[in-house]
C-alpha cells in the first residue's frame, strides 16, 4: 500500500537542521488532537532519544504479553466498510524501485503456495486531519485480499517521509555522539537493530514503528508474533530512509534464519533464487490493488 506525498527525499537532513527538534512532531500533536486518534497516553509524542525508547518498549510489552492492557484490538476491517467511508480500489501494480539483487539475500521462495510474506509500505503517511481507519488497519486488510496474515515475515518502508521517523534517525539516531557518523556519510550502510538493544526500541517508538507494531497487534492474537529486528539502511542515494522490520513467531524462535553481516536474512533451504521472486514480492504488494 502507498499514499502520495510533495515531500521530496533529497532534501535530506537539511529538513531537520540542529535546534529545530521542536517543529517535527506538529503533525503529531494535530493527529493526537483529532476525534479518532489513536495515540494512547502511554506512548506519548516522544521528542527525545529516552522518550522515542519508553514509547517502542511499551509497544513491544503490547506485542509480546498479553497481560499487559493494551487499547489496540485485533482488526475486522472488511471491503463494506471501506466502500461505505468511500473508497474506491485501485488496481495497478506499483513502482517498487528495487532490483532483484536488493531482495536476494532474502532467499524468498518462488513457490506461491509457501506462506513467506512481504509487505512493502512506499512514501507512506497519514494527514493529520484524516478520518480514514489505521494505515495498520488498511494494510491488514489489502495484504489478506490474496495472502494469509499468518505467513508474513518483513514488512519494508521504502523511502521514510514521515517527519517525527525522519528527524529521529537524521538528529538523534545518526549523530557523531550517539554513532560516530550521521546518515549521509555511509552511503548504503546498513545496521541491524536486534530486538530490545535501545535503537531497537527507540525504532519502535517512532510514528513508522507504531504503523508495524499496530500491524501485529490488529493481526495477531497478542503474545504470538512480535518484530524481531529492525533494518535502517540505504539504496541508491544518501537521504532516503528505507526501514526492514522482521516479524517473528514467539513461541518458535528458533528458525532457520540468520542474520548477515550486510544486514539480509538468509534462510537454510533448498528453495532456490529466480527472477520469478521479484514478481511475486510485487503481487504481495499489491495484492488485490492499491488503496
Amino acid at each position: 500500500m502507498a499514499s502520495s506525498s510533495n515531500v521530496n527525499p533529497s532534501q535530506g537532513q537539511g529538513m531537520f537542521a540542529t535546534g529545530q527538534s521542536e517543529d517535527f512532531n506538529n503533525e503529531e500533536r494535530q493527529r493526537a488532537a483529532q476525534p479518532n486518534s489513536n495515540t494512547n497516553p502511554g506512548e506519548g509524542i516522544p521528542s527525545t532519544f529516552e522518550e522515542f525508547q519508553v514509547a517502542g518498549s511499551l509497544r513491544l510489552a503490547w506485542m509480546e504479553d498479553p497481560s499487559v492492557p493494551c487499547p489496540i484490538t485485533l482488526s475486522n476491517l472488511t471491503s463494506q466498510d471501506l466502500v461505505n467511508q468511500g473508497w474506491r480500489f485501485q488496481y495497478r501494480q506499483p513502482p517498487l524501485g528495487l532490483e532483484l539483487d536488493d531482495i536476494q539475500g532474502l532467499d524468498l521462495p518462488c513457490d506461491p503456495s509457501d506462506p513467506t510474506g512481504v509487505i512493502f509500505l512506499l512514501d507512506v503517511e497519514r494527514t493529520p486531519d484524516s478520518n480514514a481507519p489505521p494505515i495498520s488497519d488498511l494494510t491488514k486488510f489489502v495484504y489478506e485480499q490474496t495472502f494469509n496474515i499468518d505467513g508474513l515475515k518483513y514488512v519494508f518502508v521504502q523511502n521514510t517521509i514521515n517527519k517525527q521517523t525522519q528527524a529521529f534517525i537524521y538528529n538523534i539516531l545518526y549523530t557523531n555522539e550517539r554513532l560516530g557518523y550521521t546518515w549521509g556519510d555511509h552511503p548504503g550502510d546498513q545496521r541491524i537493530w536486534e530486538r530490545n538493544s535501545p535503537v531497537y526500541q527507540a525504532l519502535l517508538g517512532t510514528r513508522i514503528g507504531k504503523i508495524v507494531s499496530y500491524l501485529l497487534l490488529a493481526s495477531y492474537p497478542r503474545g504470538t508474533r512480535r518484530i524481531a529486528r529492525v533494518v535502517t539502511y540505504h539504496i541508491d542515494d544518501l537521504m532516503s530512509i528505507h526501514m526492514r522490520f522482521d516479524i517473528e513467531k514467539i513461541k518458535d524462535t528458533q528458525s532457520e534464519s540468520e542474520v548477515g553481516s550486510d544486514g539480509t536474512v538468509r534462510r537454510s533451504s533448498r528453495r532456490r533464487r529466480c527472477a520469478r521472486c521479484l514478481r511475486d514480492i510485487r503481487e504481495v504488494f499489491c495484492g488485490c490493488g492499491v488503496l
